[in-house]
């Protein structure tokens, strides 16, 4: 009687640390570096370079001269494989983008962005510098 006990109490506290284990928070991915990209603006290619920082900045400045663009950096979380955007001074709206990371690739998908420029900016495959 005294096993079967013993043996019930440590059932349950692996099914307490399996649950527990299970509910935990996803860790997400560091993403933190510079990324670049061909964009094209018109009919012509530009290198565009795409930095995360680890204080939550991002910065996206074309290498190239674009006519009528230039240098953004505003803020960004990341929660999971989800990219938050906000407190961008060219869009007023928050944004969020999927992402994949996969070696030295960045691929950026939109989930829901309400500033076109700023998606068609951000959305593509980058690669890390």
């Amino acid at each position: 009687m005294k096993y079967k006990y013993i043996a019930l109490i440590i059932s349950s506290m692996l099914l307490i640390f399996t649950l527990y284990s299970s509910c935990k928070k996803e860790a997400s991915v560091n993403i933190i570096g510079a990324y670049t990209r061909t964009q094209t603006y018109g009919n012509i290619a530009y290198q565009i370079k795409l930095t995360f920082s680890e204080n939550n900045v991002m910065k996206w400045e074309p290498i190239d001269s674009i006519p009528g663009h230039t240098a953004t950096t505003l803020n960004y979380n990341v929660a999971g494989e989800v990219i938050h955007i906000y407190g961008d001074s060219d869009c007023s709206t928050e944004a969020y983008y999927f992402f994949n990371l996969s070696g030295a690739n960045l691929n950026i998908t939109l989930q829901t962005d309400a500033c076109t420029p700023r998606a068609t900016a951000m959305c593509g495959l980058w690669t890390l510098l």
